[in-house]
């Protein structure tokens, strides 16, 4: 069977460090790009640390020019 050379280094790779054991695996730019939003949403997106970046984004644009209760609202 041939395989292509990622795959075989791979396999190499997981060869020497130790043969029943897959330390080494592909992890393509999909599977990447899901995981570190996924990771986002479940550590960085919570209701209290949102709130906080409103918060303080609301903070820095009253900086720049005071608002009105209606805008604010």
């Amino acid at each position: 069977m041939e395989y292509s050379d990622g795959t075989r280094a791979m396999r190499m790779l997981n060869g020497i460090v130790d043969p029943d054991k897959t330390t080494f695996g592909i992890y393509n730019c999909e599977q990447l790009s899901r995981s570190v939003w996924d990771w986002y949403l479940e550590s960085l997106s919570t209701e209290a640390q949102v709130q906080e970046r409103v918060d303080h984004a609301l903070a820095e644009a009253i900086k720049k020019r005071p608002r009105t209760e209606a805008e604010l609202a």
